[in-house]
């Protein structure tokens, strides 16, 4: 989540401390790449949990592999 949000501080410190003017758009800049960020973290947490889900399970390539796989059930 740090590597997602890390920008977020310089930008506030560039409103603080260089007297940029702290308008809608960039107020609202700021707060849109905090959600982003947000968003992406809890995404790439999702993920991770689902590979860990499913890491023993292969796919299946093939029309042929997919056969054999039917015909050794028998």
């Amino acid at each position: 989540m740090v590597g997602a949000l890390n920008k977020l501080p310089i930008a506030l410190s560039g409103l603080i401390f260089f007297d940029a003017p702290a308008t809608f758009a960039s107020v609202g800049a700021i707060f849109v790449g905090f959600v982003s960020g947000v968003v992406y973290a809890v995404a790439k947490m999702w993920q991770s949990k689902n590979k860990a889900q499913t890491a023993g399970v292969l796919p299946t390539t093939s029309a042929s592999v997919q056969s054999m796989r039917d015909s050794l059930k028998q």
